[in-house]
């Protein structure tokens, strides 16, 4: 799931460069740990998934039967994350967004002065154009998350289960890629899954009903993403997702 293209205009598949004034943003130390159980201890990687690749083109179809009801709950913590960090009128990329989900809800609520959305996925892509029509200042490109040639200086670099779908090089990259379109100073959202029991058990339920759509998702622990992510920004929050049952961290970065 995983894009991006470049200077644009309107929202339409050719795409240019793009330099945006920004500036800058506050920093916050981290909140408590989630009141609903603790975190998974770091003892290595976790197993990684089989060879087969996610079909994203079957999921923009017809997405996971869980997905309605744990975008909700990611919706919500991005938003609160949003507003506490990130300047008024923001410039926003969303990496992996495709057919983006979080697009209107943050549009309505945030009023981004440019928002763009990076994915591989053509299809996804198509779906969001039409959806959009010609709305103002919203892009979208075709690219590879780890082989960026897009060009913007955003405020805010999101993501939202990208980052786990590649090998412990590939995400890596993916978290660098996040900096790679920030301003010094913005701020990298991220939210990836990480192996606790309740997520093991669940996982383990779809894959038996044959509901489980993602075989070469990787929950990630901690300790791998503070390690990619640490060259490049100070890590500013960690927030463990616990109500969407595929457990999910939230961290927020900001870049130096």
């Amino acid at each position: 799931m995983r894009t991006l293209n470049p200077q644009l205009s309107t929202l339409n598949p050719q795409l240019s460069t793009l330099n945006p004034q920004l500036s800058t943003l506050h920093s916050h130390p981290p909140t408590p740990r989630p009141p609903w159980g603790s975190p998974p201890l770091d003892r290595g990687h976790p197993k990684p998934a089989t060879g087969a690749a996610t079909d994203w083109d079957r999921y923009y179809r017809r997405p996971f039967q869980a997905a309605r009801l744990t975008r909700k709950i990611t919706a919500a913590n991005l938003l609160g994350q949003i507003r506490r960090f990130v300047r008024p009128a923001p410039v926003i990329v969303e990496l992996g967004g495709a057919d983006s989900c979080f697009f209107d809800l943050i549009r309505s609520r945030i009023r981004p002065s440019q928002y763009h959305v990076l994915d591989n996925n053509q299809l996804g892509l198509d779906r969001f154009r039409r959806r959009i029509g010609d709305a103002p200042n919203v892009f979208a490109g075709n690219q590879d998350v780890l082989r960026l040639s897009y060009r913007v200086e955003a405020d805010l670099v999101l993501s939202a289960g990208l980052i786990e779908h590649f090998d412990p090089e590939g995400t890596r990259k993916a978290v660098a890629a996040h900096f790679e379109l920030l301003k010094p100073g913005g701020i990298a959202i991220m939210t990836f899954p990480t192996p606790t029991l309740l997520y093991r058990t669940a996982r383990r339920l779809a894959e038996r009903t044959g509901m489980w759509m993602f075989p070469d998702e990787r929950p990630l622990r901690l300790a791998e993403v503070a390690a990619a992510g640490q060259p490049h920004g100070r890590m500013l929050l960690r927030k463990l997702i616990w109500p969407i049952v595929l457990t999910q961290y939230l961290l927020v970065w900001q870049k130096r």
